[in-house]
């Protein structure tokens, strides 16, 4: 169904854009980000398995999800008027 592909299309160019703004982080950050997030560690957790202050890993934090959501919001505004444009036309 072409509403399918059209929603994994979007999905796909979502995703691609997270890892691109993800790839732009230092890879300090980048390891903080993907410790909290993907293995689900604390940031006191994090700090102590990568030798770095609580405080330096809040930050680490702080600047990636910013940095995230700012990329990430920019770029939902364009899918979001395509998907909606996509909805109309059909």
């Amino acid at each position: 169904n072409s509403r399918q592909a059209d929603h994994d299309q979007i999905y796909t160019e979502i995703e691609a854009c997270f890892q691109r703004k993800l790839g732009e982080l230092s890879p300090q950050r980048r390891k903080v980000y993907e410790m909290s997030r993907n293995e689900e560690m604390t940031y006191p957790q994090i700090a102590r398995q990568l030798n770095l202050s609580a405080n330096t890993v809040k930050s680490h934090m702080s600047f990636s999800l910013n940095h995230l959501r700012k990329g990430m919001y920019e770029y939902l505004d364009v899918i979001t008027l395509i998907a909606l444009i996509s909805c109309f036309l059909k």
